[in-house]
């Protein structure tokens, strides 16, 4: 639905992409936000992070942009991301043909798609507390405020099913299920953890 093209520095979003249920003009800003505004906030990292992103200049000459301090602070927060899968979650279990199977986790090359989560749900969050008029209002039929509806929308955008053989192959070769790369980046985000008053990780990986 939506792709960075590094080399013509545009952003393509396909017109099917733009309706439910991602986005539509008669809902709360703050699902809007963490919905769509999430999303391609993403394909927006993806220009700064990505492989191509950060090897291509505005005007689409190749160079390698990057400053050395960049590089060290996206490469200590990428290394603590990979900590995380490697020394805390360490494994993902599948029930495959009723067989419980165990996916050892190495973090990599998955960690970059987290940071880019995080990442893009701090544009976003900061773009709605930027708004005024969104600021601690509770949803229309919720009691929720319109910081909770922000990071309860964004969760559904991560609702997939899959059959478990798909999942445990998609894990095997780097790709972890929607709901793992979730909840490695909302409990990095202390942003998060203040919405919903629950007690931050002592080990987060920003602050």
């Amino acid at each position: 639905l939506f792709d960075y093209i590094a080399v013509f520095n545009r952003l393509f979003v396909i017109a099917s992409g733009m309706h439910e249920p991602l986005v539509n003009t008669e809902w709360p800003w703050a699902m809007n936000f963490g919905s769509i505004g999430v999303l391609l906030a993403q394909e927006l990292f993806a220009s700064i992070d990505g492989p191509d992103g950060r090897t291509y200049l505005p005007n689409g000459t190749r160079t390698d942009w990057w400053e050395p301090p960049t590089k060290v602070g996206y490469n200590n927060s990428r290394n603590c991301i990979t900590d995380y899968y490697v020394n805390e979650l360490k494994t993902l279990r599948y029930q495959v043909n009723d067989v419980l199977v165990e996916v050892q986790l190495a973090g990599e090359p998955f960690s970059p798609t987290t940071l880019r989560h995080i990442g893009a749900l701090r544009i976003a969050y900061g773009a709605l507390k930027n708004n005024d008029d969104m600021k601690s209002l509770k949803m229309p039929g919720t009691n929720l405020t319109s910081e909770q509806t922000f990071f309860l929308a964004y969760a559904q955008t991560q609702c997939y099913q899959r059959q478990a053989i798909v999942q445990f192959l998609r894990t095997e070769s780097g790709s972890y299920d929607e709901g793992t790369a979730l909840n490695a980046a909302l409990i990095h985000m202390p942003e998060f953890a203040k919405t919903f008053e629950c007690e931050a990780r002592k080990d987060q990986c920003f602050d």
